[in-house]
């Protein structure tokens, strides 16, 4: 059986969640004697079977400015960035030619990876992980209040921009018929909600675990505070990771607990500073994923309370 992953980005560190848990999927079966493939845009790190395209470095740079200047058209014309997946991967059918694919595994195709198109011509069962909602909704992952990825974008509640976006995917998702998973019963709840996602099987499947995370107690370092480590890609930035509610919580702790507590936030890097005595450190985006390890044995608590994510 051949399996071939789609993400944008390749690594074990450096990129957001979707990618890592599409490389982590990729070793995995490879260890289990599967042969699996990766292909990517930007690749972060060496891996076996990994398939950087466009091939050539001209390549590669007229495929990163071509869709950015769509994008930048599509904002300032349509109020909207859309990315509709219109631009042929160089080198991506001839590939996919070569490998003859059992399957195929998208993950992280919403930046314009590959052209709906091209992917429609693969002779391949397909799979697509849901970590994010892009799939089903018309240009923007998170929901947030935004019911219309359930209600469908029609002319009294969308721009024609959007109700383009939204008829591409039906083609895409009617012609491809994917079996759709996600690693946490939100995502899957979401999708069955949306008017995309109806008629369409979808599972939840927990994303893989990277092996270094095992516990080992020599890395377990005491500290004289009681330390809770939040986490995420940009620290604080993101509205959906729940910064807000972790800091709302702080402040429910009595003053002599608040005193003995303190926050570290990996992902960002900024001056620390204290809620009501509890104080906040920041350590910027750990890489390596050993040191990221450490940092995990460090803390006594891990916090990490998204309002709408993709954490199982």
């Amino acid at each position: 059986m051949c399996v071939v992953h789609l993400s944008y980005d390749y690594g074990l560190s450096g990129t957001s969640g979707a990618p890592i848990a599409a490389s982590r999927l990729h070793l995995a079966l490879l260890r289990r004697g599967i042969n699996s493939h990766f292909v990517c845009v930007r690749r972060l790190e060496e891996g076996p079977n990994v398939h950087r395209l466009p091939t050539t470095w001209l390549g590669r740079k007229l495929f990163y400015l071509i869709p950015r200047v769509f994008w930048v058209l599509s904002k300032a014309f349509c109020g909207q960035l859309l990315m509709p997946n219109i631009w042929p991967l160089p080198g991506f059918s001839k590939l996919m030619r070569g490998l003859r694919p059992d399957i195929v595994h998208m993950h992280l195709i919403g930046q314009d990876m590959v052209s709906f198109a091209q992917l429609a011509k693969v002779k391949a069962k397909f799979v697509y992980t849901l970590h994010d909602l892009t799939a089903v909704n018309a240009v923007e992952p998170h929901v947030r209040d935004d019911r219309r990825f359930a209600e469908g974008f029609v002319s009294r509640n969308s721009t024609c921009a959007e109700r383009w976006m939204f008829a591409r995917k039906r083609r895409f998702l009617a012609a491809t018929r994917p079996l759709f998973t996600g690693p946490s019963d939100w995502i899957c709840g979401m999708f069955r909600q949306s008017l995309l996602g109806r008629g369409f099987e979808v599972s939840r499947v927990l994303n893989i675990v990277d092996p270094v995370y095992g516990f080992d107690p020599a890395l377990r370092v005491p500290s004289e505070k009681f330390t809770i480590l939040f986490g995420a890609f940009g620290g604080r930035s993101s509205p959906y990771k729940g910064w807000s509610d972790l800091e709302a919580a702080l402040r429910l702790l009595p003053a002599e607990i608040r005193a003995k507590t303190e926050v570290v936030v990996f992902g960002e890097k900024a001056e620390d500073y204290s809620i009501d005595g509890v104080t906040v450190r920041f350590v910027g985006a750990i890489r390596d994923p050993q040191a990221l390890r450490r940092l995990h044995h460090r803390a006594d608590v891990l916090a990490p309370p998204p309002r709408e994510d993709n954490a199982p």
